[in-house]
């Protein structure tokens, strides 16, 4: 469960723990989850400062983020912090279909598989190497999704470390430019790495 409200900015503190909570996860499924949505098609279309869970959580191998705030209900494509479909991705799933009045899901984007404004819950079971999701819609409704996958740790080894970069840049021939590369660790990695 990590904290998504407060107010535009992740602390540093908080993705030290979620690190250090990854590294120590020898689970083969793992599921996270927080307010604000990474993307969205609702009132809203979702909030960058969530890019600091999720590259964290696509490096270790996570397969399932639930968030709320959009009032709806938003079946994602598994991705990586880019917002682009990888296999191994993370899926996430919005779930806002509780207590507050539902709004449409406006729009589309090619990684949007499902999406609803019917209340109701999402069932969530975990297994030893894959999962399954049933959405229960309230009394008097019909609508529902169900998905299913295997889960990415029961399929290999998580890396012993991942790279982000800032943001890109654009050099015109002949001339120079840089940009700063991060090299993360998972586990208990500490040996060198060599970039070419």
């Amino acid at each position: 469960a990590l904290n998504s409200r407060s107010g535009g900015t992740v602390s540093t503190a908080q993705l030290d723990w979620l690190d250090a909570d990854l590294r120590a996860n020898t689970k083969p499924c793992t599921a996270a989850y927080w307010h604000h949505p990474f993307i969205s098609r609702g009132n809203y279309t979702g909030y960058i400062a969530m890019k600091a869970f999720w590259d964290r959580l696509y490096a270790s191998r996570v397969d399932l983020v639930f968030t709320g705030h959009d009032h709806n209900y938003q079946r994602w494509a598994p991705m990586d912090g880019n917002k682009v479909a990888q296999a191994d991705g993370v899926r996430q799933v919005i779930v806002g279909t509780g207590g507050g009045t539902t709004y449409a899901v406006n729009g589309t984007h090619a990684l949007l598989e499902v999406k609803g404004t019917t209340r109701g819950v999402i069932a969530l079971s975990m297994g030893a190497t894959d999962y399954v999701a049933d959405f229960a819609p309230v009394a008097g409704q019909s609508w529902t999704d169900s998905f299913a996958g295997t889960c990415h740790r029961s399929q290999g080894v998580v890396p012993d470390y991942f790279l982000s970069a800032s943001s890109t840049i654009s050099i015109p021939r002949g001339s120079s430019g840089g940009k700063i590369v991060t090299i993360r660790s998972y586990g208990e990695f500490n040996a060198p790495v060599a970039l070419s």
